[in-house]
């Protein structure tokens, strides 16, 4: 469903799409499906390590549009 509800702006605005939003989830997916799904998305990931941006090799880094970084891991270059 691509078609956005007509809001009207203000503090309301918020709650609207976020109405909007669940009763969309709730009639493509179900009620019991959704409430099944919230105790791990309310989880997240837990204790797994996220990586940092000084993880990431250089080629990466100018993707995302960071600059290179002296010190950035060793890539296929490495292994020749």
């Amino acid at each position: 469903m691509n078609a956005n509800p007509n809001l009207e702006s203000g503090s309301n605005a918020e709650n609207g799409l976020l109405l909007a939003t669940l009763q969309d989830l709730v009639s493509k997916h179900g009620s019991l499906r959704l409430l099944a799904a919230l105790p791990r998305a309310l989880l997240g990931r837990g204790n797994s390590p996220r990586l940092s941006d000084r993880q990431l090799s250089n080629h990466l880094r100018r993707d995302i549009g960071l600059n290179d970084h002296k010190n950035a891991p060793k890539t296929w270059e490495h292994y020749r």
